[in-house]
């Protein structure tokens, strides 16, 4: 399952989704490379003037995933490596929006 959904919604605008409803969309490392992938190729795509992100199910994003895609079991302790990228996680996320000059297309 993708963990982002892409969709033109109208002409220019476009809706990404974050899909991972199941934990509240937080943000694990394999969303975050996937919606940075995502925003690299919508800022080459002419016909996009405007992303509307959102999250699937009940909320938008309930933060970086504390548990790394069920590495660690509900309850317990992240290990040390799981610590040690959140940081990474937000510096990513944010990067990849920060990026985003939809008046200046790259070609």
């Amino acid at each position: 399952m993708s963990t982002i959904l892409t969709k033109q919604i109208e002409d220019g605008v476009t809706l990404v989704t974050l899909n991972r409803p199941e934990r509240r969309n937080a943000l694990a490392m394999s969303l975050v490379t996937e919606l940075t992938e995502e925003m690299k190729r919508l800022r080459h795509d002419r016909e996009t003037r405007v992303v509307i992100l959102n999250g699937a199910g009940q909320g938008f994003c309930s933060g970086a995933d504390l548990v790394q895609q069920g590495d660690t079991p509900p309850g317990s302790a992240p290990s040390s490596s799981e610590s040690d990228c959140r940081p990474v996680i937000w510096e990513r996320a944010i990067s990849c929006l920060d990026s985003w000059d939809p008046g200046v297309p790259s070609s």
